[in-house]
């Protein structure tokens, strides 16, 4: 029989349940609604906007429309003042997940890892190479990279649980609304 490997995290989350549960095969085994504390309830206006979407396309024009006015990520909410000149660089959830796609140890991987231990509590394992411990140079090298204010000028870790919190939503509004339905979303084999 194999030993399982207790889950290294926090004690704490924004998620409601334990994180050596959330991070376990047992969670595989009893999946259930996972939503991040007060991401739904802080937007409302959000959600109220995605209860008059008729498909799934209309639910992403609300969501985009609702990020890109809240964060200023549309030209046109910019500062007018800020005309002809250079623009700092403000985070957008979409940078960050087109440059976790191209290197998810890069540093929009580490701040997308940093995401998950703040909200879910759980430590990333991996970053450039294997994080054994937390005193470690890998350890070190993720903390620096997911701490860049490059990345935390705009509110990412908010913007990231909109994001998460609108693919809970439309999972379980268009696309499986029946009760107990679940996905396999990635295959994780549990030992």
């Amino acid at each position: 029989m194999a030993s399982r490997l207790k889950a290294v995290g926090h004690s704490s989350n924004l998620v409601g349940l334990p994180t050596d549960f959330l991070a376990s095969c047992d969670f595989n085994d009893q999946p259930m609604p996972v939503h991040i504390s007060g991401a739904r309830e802080m937007n409302d206006n959000l959600f109220k906007m995605l209860q008059l979407a008729s498909d799934l396309q209309e639910a992403g024009e609300a969501f985009n429309s609702y990020m890109y006015a809240m964060f200023g990520l549309d030209p046109q909410q910019r500062d007018e003042k800020n005309r002809g000149q250079t623009r700092r660089y403000r985070s957008s959830f979409l940078q960050l997940i087109k440059g976790w796609g191209i290197d998810s140890n890069g540093p929009e991987g580490a701040v997308l890892k940093g995401w998950v231990e703040s909200r879910f509590g759980i430590f990333p394992t991996y970053h450039k190479e294997m994080i054994s411990r937390i005193s470690n140079g890998a350890w070190t090298t993720y903390i620096m990279e997911k701490m860049s204010s490059r990345f935390h000028n705009n509110t990412i870790y908010t913007q990231l649980d909109l994001l998460y919190e609108f693919c809970q939503w439309t999972l379980e509004n268009m696309v499986a609304p029946e009760p107990d339905s679940h996905h396999a979303l990635s295959r994780h084999q549990c030992l």
